[in-house]
């Protein structure tokens, strides 16, 4: 090969590398900016979540200065507790094999490093990149996810058609299945308090039990009358004065086998709502009574100042 076109050759080479090493550059800034989205999002969902669970109330405006405080209550009185309903209630659920996630959104480019082309690649397995990348394997952004934010992957397969049996990508005659805890389901963990309780009260008649011991404590937030608190803290409901602040209760319910549950409630009390007066300056000629009073209060003025 002659000079020329070893030099030639060489330069291009260099060229291409220089445009892979660009595009990589490009692919790991985009993947640290969706990362950063990402976790701004996910601190903004956090962020709601706690506002949304916040009990708020206001200091009412009564036209007295010294009202500073709120009566309020915290009620735990619709707690329940199933029992042994787990014995009687399980769920079907699919057998996942973790080996296999389920990507639902793929980057958008992958490199083959052994040819140092940039080159377009969607739906690529991650494992194996279906034979085409041995070095440099396509990497998904987004994984598969149930309705409770838990990843899913592809089932297992039982059986697998007789016809086929042994062979390569032959279909599945049976899924496996196990069979959960009912509390451990998505079905169940994404449903509200109330439809929790009726979840079980439909499925497992009369298990539900009512005979709960509770104990409120007060996490953080302004002080209180502890002597009031304590008349309280073993109720179904705890009733409180407070002030303005920002406050977090805890209520622990037992069971009469001495199983537990413990729960947080943030509870903000806003300022005595006020606004600024508003100033208006009329002006007229003084008569009548109001001229008869000014003239008797100049009168007196002059008065005192003459005896100085």
């Amino acid at each position: 090969m002659k000079l020329v076109e070893l030099g030639t050759f060489a330069l291009l080479a260099l060229f291409i590398a220089g445009m892979t090493l660009t595009n990589r550059e490009k692919i790991a800034a985009e993947k640290d900016e969706v990362k950063d989205r990402k976790e701004s999002i996910e601190l903004a969902e956090r962020l709601a979540a706690i506002e949304a669970n916040t009990a708020k109330y206001t200091v009412k405006h009564d036209q007295k200065l010294e009202t500073n405080s709120v009566y309020a209550m915290l009620d735990a009185g619709a707690s329940f507790d199933a029992g042994n309903a787990a014995e009687f209630l399980t769920v079907k659920f699919p057998s996942y094999n973790e080996d296999k996630p389920i990507c639902i959104k793929w980057n958008k480019e992958c490199t083959d490093t052994r040819a140092a082309l940039f080159i377009s690649t969607p739906g690529l397995n991650n494992r194996s990149n279906n034979g085409l990348f041995e070095d440099n394997r396509c990497e998904c952004e987004e994984y598969a996810k149930d309705d409770c934010g838990d990843q899913i992957f592809e089932q297992e397969c039982a059986k697998y058609m007789k016809s086929c049996e042994g062979e390569e990508n032959c279909p599945c005659d049976e899924w496996a299945w196990d069979m959960i805890d009912y509390v451990d389901a998505c079905e169940y963990r994404k449903l509200d308090h109330e439809g929790r309780r009726e979840y079980v009260s439909n499925r497992v008649p009369n298990h539900l039990q009512d005979e709960l011991n509770y104990l409120w404590e007060k996490q953080s937030g302004p002080a209180l009358n502890v002597d009031l608190f304590d008349k309280y803290k073993d109720k179904q409901v705890l009733k409180l004065e407070l002030i303005q602040g920002e406050y977090t209760f805890s209520c622990t319910v037992t069971d009469p086998y001495g199983f537990e549950s413990y729960l947080e409630k943030d509870v903000k009390v806003g300022a005595e709502p006020n606004n600024n007066p508003e100033v208006y300056i009329g002006y007229n000629t003084l008569g009548g009574e109001s001229l008869k009073e000014f003239m008797a209060t100049k009168k007196q003025v002059e008065k005192s100042a003459a005896k100085k």
